[in-house]
Order: C-alpha cells, then sequence, then structure tokens
C-alpha cells in the first residue's frame, strides 16, 4: 500500500486546532459564612421557639435506671485549670429525649451548672442546654445544689438551621425575656433535684470541691507579702 501525500486545493485554508479554553481556577479559599447568634435581644420568633422548646421537656423527669459518672480536669493555655464532674442519664424509649446529662465545673474563680438534654428525633430537636454560673467563693460546691441559682444562657441547637440563644447581658432591657429565664431557672432546679446529684455525686463532689481550696491557698500564698530585713 502506498501512502499518498494530501496537497489542498488552491486557495484553500487549513483551519487551525481548536485551542482549549484554560479552565477555571480551583478556588482554594472558599467564602466561609459565619452566622452571629443575637443572644442578648433574639427576635419574637427565635423567642416564642426557646419557649416552646423549654415546655417540651418533662419536668419531673421519668428516666431508667441506667446511669454514667465522669470526672476530670481540663486545661488550656494561658486559664486556670478546671475540674469537672457529669452524671448522665437516659429517658425510656417512649420519650421525646433520648438523654440527658448534668455537669459542674470549678475552675477555683467560677461554678457552673450546664443541663443539656439530647431530642430523640433529630430533626425535631438536637440538644438544649441550661447554664447558671456563680463565684466560687460565694458559697461551697454542695451549697450550690441546695440554691435555685437563676440560669444566664439557654441555647436550642436544630437539625439543618442556625442555633438559638439567650442569655443575660448587662446593659440591655430583657425584661420581655424574663419568662423564659423563670421557665429555664425551674427545669433546672427540678432537675438538680430529681437527679439526687448530692447523693450520686458525694465522692466526686468532695474531689470538686478541693479545687477551690487548693486554689484558694495558692492565691493567698501568692497575696502575701515576702517579709524582709
Amino acid at each position: 500500500m502506498i501512502a499518498q501525500a494530501f496537497s489542498p486545493p488552491a486557495g484553500a485554508q487549513l483551519s487551525e486546532p481548536a485551542q482549549q479554553q484554560p479552565s477555571a481556577p480551583t478556588e482554594q479559599h472558599p467564602p466561609v459564612k459565619i452566622n452571629y447568634l443575637n443572644v442578648c435581644t433574639p427576635t419574637d420568633s427565635d423567642k416564642d421557639e426557646i419557649a416552646a422548646t423549654l415546655t417540651r421537656i418533662p419536668n419531673p423527669p421519668a428516666l431508667v435506671a441506667d446511669f454514667e459518672i465522669s470526672r476530670g480536669q481540663s486545661s488550656l493555655e494561658s486559664a486556670e485549670k478546671s475540674r469537672y464532674v457529669r452524671l448522665r442519664r437516659e429517658f425510656p424509649a417512649d420519650s421525646k429525649f433520648s438523654t440527658v446529662q448534668y455537669s459542674i465545673s470549678n475552675n477555683g474563680k467560677n461554678m457552673i451548672e450546664t443541663l443539656v438534654l439530647t431530642g430523640r428525633d433529630v430533626k425535631e430537636l438536637r440538644q438544649i442546654s441550661i447554664e447558671d454560673s456563680i463565684s466560687s467563693h460565694a458559697a461551697d460546691v454542695n451549697a450550690l445544689l441546695t440554691v435555685n441559682t437563676p440560669v444566664s444562657r439557654v441555647k436550642v441547637e436544630r437539625f439543618g438551621k442556625s442555633s438559638l440563644g439567650l442569655a443575660r447581658c448587662e446593659g440591655a432591657d430583657q425584661s420581655k425575656y424574663d419568662a423564659i429565664f423563670s421557665a429555664a431557672s425551674s427545669v433546672m432546679g427540678g432537675y438538680r433535684k430529681n437527679l439526687s446529684l448530692r447523693s450520686m455525686l458525694s465522692t466526686e463532689l468532695k474531689w470538686l470541691a478541693s479545687s477551690t481550696a487548693a486554689s484558694s491557698s495558692s492565691g493567698q500564698r501568692k497575696a502575701a507579702p515576702a517579709n524582709r530585713k
């Protein structure tokens, strides 16, 4: 077989191969969307949803016999070490909530109580957390469990939606949220009692309280002036 050279007709123009368009450069830094929570003065719709979520919490709760207790210490750079104690209980299978977790932490300056309830159907509710705090020097751990400390923060986490929050803010007019803070404080007080914290966590609370004494002693040693002659 003999190969024959191809010659274009006179006056014909050869078309150049189509040049590929350069592909758009891959975006190395995609835009980041940040949602800011207005926890001081949430909108009326957010306020109503927070209030409605609080009414769904069973108080007093019906809990199964199983429980889990843990304790530990956390530390962050340039921050006080904090000890914490946690109690986890479960709801019956027919409840709209699956678990409840109570925790109390102490960094020697402040004690923080947090109650977290997890929804069984996350599409309806993921979690609701209720928090209060008090100075470690204002009362000891056992006294804190006998006083209905006013709640300072409520947070509702929803599936596929932004979280909702309400916190006490100095200088802001929050009179329209008094009912929510009152309801949240009632829930915290009820669970503090029904979880039998003083008996369930008796050993752990002694260990937690020792962090306050150690911190106080350390602070006194640092504050004591050196006697020089």
